[in-house]
């Protein structure tokens, strides 16, 4: 927000003991919990940047990928965030929470703007392969074997450094793997992922994606990864389905930088 200031959003399960982990070892300055006080509602796909456009003005045009603006919305202080979990373009706003009704109203007058759920979240979330915190990660799943490494600064020191690099040496026990099922079923959070008749790793997050017209799913698997199209069988119970190991994302098509 400023050199002297930062604002971090956390999963909304996860507030209360997220703000205690970061205060328990600030040693200065101050920190303040503002989840209650704080409403956010997200606008997403090809469309969002006309929308806001029409409705705040230019400067959200001008907002690059990953970056944010404050301004004026309905008549109170607001932050417009070029970010999403969904792969496509698409915006964060956060408003003081008894703003968020109205917000809602106003941007739902437009007929372009329909509401979307949790549910719809998750496809699009899952065919760009981001992880859900709570099913792909969690407090006992290390970045490494998340496979986001890429977020992991090294030449830092932070909480939990040595553990990663003894776990980045001796090579990580189980790892994130990405699959595509050979139709339309669905892969379910637990079903098992067998390879070679034995079962490696759980599915962790799993739908049919519209976009491909097939299932998706990615899971966690023993050792350091499998190679790209290695047959898999989904299996739970008496419900089993082809699959192979493929690349992330899923689906490529979406307008996240556009």
């Amino acid at each position: 927000m400023a050199e002297d200031k930062a604002m971090v959003v956390v999963n909304a399960a996860t507030a209360d003991n997220d703000f205690s982990v970061i205060s328990s070892r600030l040693t200065g300055g101050t920190f303040s919990n503002i989840t209650s006080a704080t409403g956010k509602l997200d606008i997403q796909g090809p469309l969002s940047r006309e929308v806001l456009v029409s409705f705040f003005g230019e400067a959200v045009a001008a907002l690059p990928y990953f970056k944010f603006t404050t301004m004026t919305i309905l008549g109170v202080e607001a932050i417009v965030s070029r970010t999403g979990y969904t792969g496509e373009l698409g915006y964060e706003i956060f408003l003081p929470a008894d703003k968020v009704v109205d917000l809602w109203n106003l941007l739902l007058s437009d007929e372009r703007v329909k509401p979307a759920g949790l549910g719809a979240r998750d496809v699009l979330r899952l065919e760009v392969g981001y992880s859900l915190y709570g099913s792909d990660i969690d407090e006992a799943t290390t970045p490494l074997e998340a496979g986001l490494s890429m977020f992991v600064n090294f030449d830092t020191s932070f909480v939990g450094k040595e553990a990663l690099l003894r776990q980045k040496e001796q090579g990580v026990g189980r790892s994130k793997v990405a699959f595509k099922v050979a139709g339309r079923r669905s892969p379910r959070h637990h079903y098992d992922i067998v390879a070679d008749g034995r079962t490696i790793g759980t599915v962790t997050s799993g739908v049919f994606s519209p976009m491909l017209g097939c299932g998706v799913g990615i899971g966690l698997v023993e050792g350091e990864g499998l190679a790209l199209g290695t047959p898999l069988t989904i299996s739970h119970e008496r419900i089993t389905m082809e699959a192979a190991v493929c690349e992330l994302p899923f689906f490529a098509g979406g307008s996240l930088r556009s």
